[in-house]
């Protein structure tokens, strides 16, 4: 049976993520990941993808993107992922995958999960013990979206940019929106949806969506996901 094509549609937010092979380590210092940052930034330019949100774990990848063009979400993550493969095995003189085959996505309602999946990419560090507090990891956006940290990859939405008319106001309000704890429920649902590529939000949203892919987009409940 053919494999079913992506649910990508340009102007939509989608959450990706992408694991390392049988979840081993993908960035193994800094240099890493300031290598797999600059190929991000190269590619998303290329193929005109929005980065609004990012975190880099040790061993997995959480986007929040925007494709603006037909199949410029895959083309990007086709190239970052081998380029970056590339670099890594000539490196460290590996050999073999690095990736676990192809990245999980969906498209993201923006007005029901548009904050909760920023909140989810960038306090992954934290519900994984890592650290206590977002800021306190150096590798995610919320140092841009709601610090100081000025960023040449994040991209705001109009949906962060409504928060306020001034920076400052933006990132305060930003802050103690994404600070919530988000519901265990909402938490699967992302999880889900990226684990069973369709989309997440409301029905009237799935509704939609579902028309303009001419597919169903709702994720289906077969057990609880196995995604972080």
């Amino acid at each position: 049976m053919p494999r079913q094509p992506r649910l990508e549609l340009p102007g939509y937010p989608h959450h990706v993520v992408q694991r390392g092979v049988n979840r081993a380590t993908v960035f193994f210092d800094a240099d890493c990941r300031l290598a797999y940052l600059s190929l991000l930034r190269h590619y998303a330019g290329i193929y005109r993808v929005s980065v609004h949100a990012w975190c880099l774990m040790t061993n997995h990848v959480h986007l929040l993107v925007t494709p603006e063009m037909e199949g410029g979400l895959g083309k990007l993550m086709q190239n970052l992922n081998r380029d970056y493969a590339q670099r890594v095995n000539r490196r460290f003189e590996r050999t073999g995958a690095l990736w676990a085959g192809r990245y999980k996505s969906n498209i993201v309602d923006t007005d029901r999960y548009l904050f909760a999946c920023m909140s989810y990419i960038e306090f992954n560090p934290v519900r994984a013990g890592m650290v206590a507090q977002p800021g306190d990891w150096l590798w995610s956006s919320w140092h841009t979206n709601a610090g100081e940290r000025s960023s040449l990859l994040v991209v705001p939405r109009r949906e962060y940019l409504a928060l306020g008319d001034k920076p400052g106001s933006r990132r305060q309000r930003y802050r103690t929106i994404v600070a919530q704890q988000l519901p265990e429920s909402v938490l699967e649902a992302l999880r889900r949806a990226a684990a069973q590529n369709r989309a997440v939000g409301s029905e009237e949203f799935l509704e939609r969506i579902g028309k303009l892919a001419g597919r169903e987009v709702a994720p289906r409940v077969t057990g609880r996901p196995q995604l972080r």
